[in-house]
């Protein structure tokens, strides 16, 4: 009983916020569902709905019960079916699998959030500071929407986080079997929202460079065959079945922005333009998202000030490459991919993004902590007001 209550006390900050969390999305969820429709749930949600419905009603992956589809990220659709079978077997209402899935939502975010809680623990051992970088996450007004917008964001973003945490107890001696259980997360990760394959490929490029060609390579076939043996089966169905490999979502929209781009012009100096101006218009976007856009600015400074300052230092040597640069690289070829060559992007695109927010505030909140040498106390109350204050103005403006 003694050692719950050390547990609780030096832990209870960073569950708390987690749970504040979780109340507030629950309390979002049962919410009328005319608040759901205008505020919560996007079309995209509804596309999921309706095949995982038809599925479960027996007419195969369809949403209008005749013509197959393939638009959709496989491992949020195959959760979907497993609450609609149940809930059309039973006659329930139509409204009992939408709620049921964006509960199990929550309880996916409430995952993540301990999971995050427990990540950013390696590097910042006093609970406090490291709960102030969770606020960063978990009270979040758009993470707290976009992640029950009953698109595979919650699932993702859950499968990330559990790629995160088997990636960084990697070691050079790592045994087969972790290295198959890496693959497999990955496989999972990509099929619970595709694009997230270039998280997989930053960790094996990781591997690559810090190991060389002659050390990794056992490596990178084994989590590699490991993640294909789930991922392949499902781009052959793709193929076979629609003549594509991956979903017609995904290059459907790709085609048609691309088209209505190159209406303006083509050629190479344009190209160029066009890119950029996807890049900077995405990365508004991305920035916006965050909810604390000046404070985020302030905190990259302050990093940049601590690698010019020799706190941090740049790898000189591959080998010294740390494994967290998987993630940073992982999402720039993410965002890269969406917004600078399919030039499509929407907000959930990119939440990961907020992971990276919190790894920041991870890394510099202790450096402040220990440059005050007075009002420390004072200082960090007054953070986390400027935190809350910011989300609050974002939120509103919105």
């Amino acid at each position: 009983m003694k050692k719950l209550y050390n547990y609780l006390r030096v832990h209870g900050l960073g569950y708390s916020l987690v749970l504040i969390g979780a109340l507030i999305q629950m309390y979002l969820v049962l919410m009328p569902l005319g608040f759901l429709l205008a505020n919560i749930l996007p079309d995209d949600a509804f596309y999921y709905f309706e095949i995982a419905r038809n599925v479960a009603l027996g007419l195969g992956s369809t949403f209008d019960g005749v013509n197959l589809t393939n638009g959709y990220h496989p491992l949020w659709l195959l959760v979907l079916i497993g609450i609609y079978i149940p809930t059309q077997a039973l006659g329930l209402d139509a409204e009992v699998p939408v709620r049921t899935a964006l509960v199990l939502s929550v309880v996916l975010n409430v995952g993540t959030g301990l999971m995050l809680y427990h990540f950013i623990g390696k590097y910042v051992k006093k609970a406090s500071v490291r709960s102030i970088a969770l606020m960063v996450w978990v009270l979040n007004p758009f993470v707290l929407y976009e992640t029950i917008n009953g698109l595979e964001t919650s699932l993702a973003l859950f499968m990330l986080l559990v790629f995160i945490s088997v990636t960084t107890r990697f070691s050079s001696s790592c045994t087969n079997r972790q290295l198959i259980l890496i693959g497999l997360v990955a496989g999972l990760m990509i099929l619970a929202r595709v694009d997230q394959v270039f998280y997989f490929i930053a960790f094996l490029s990781w591997l690559f460079l810090t190991q060389g060609i002659w050390e990794s390579r056992f490596k990178i076939l084994v989590t590699g065959l490991s993640a294909s043996a789930l991922v392949i089966p499902w781009l052959l169905w793709n193929k076979l079945g629609f003549g594509m490999w991956l979903t017609s979502a995904a290059e459907g929209n790709a085609f048609v922005n691309q088209m209505l781009t190159h209406q303006s012009g083509s050629g190479g100096i344009v190209e160029v333009k066009h890119v950029i101006y996807h890049l900077n218009h995405y990365t508004n976007l991305v920035i916006d998202t965050t909810g604390i856009p000046i404070l985020l600015l302030v905190f990259v400074g302050i990093l940049a000030g601590m690698f010019l300052s020799g706190v941090y230092q740049v790898p000189r040597m591959l080998k010294s490459i740390p494994i967290e640069t998987v993630f940073v690289l992982g999402f720039g070829l993410l965002f890269f991919a969406d917004a600078g060559l399919r030039f499509t992007g929407r907000t959930w695109y990119f939440i990961s993004f907020n992971l990276l927010v919190v790894f920041l505030f991870a890394a510099v909140l202790p450096y402040i902590e220990q440059k005050l040498t007075s009002y420390k106390k004072t200082v960090m109350v007054f953070m986390l007001c400027c935190i809350v204050g910011s989300f609050a103005i974002s939120w509103n403006k919105d």
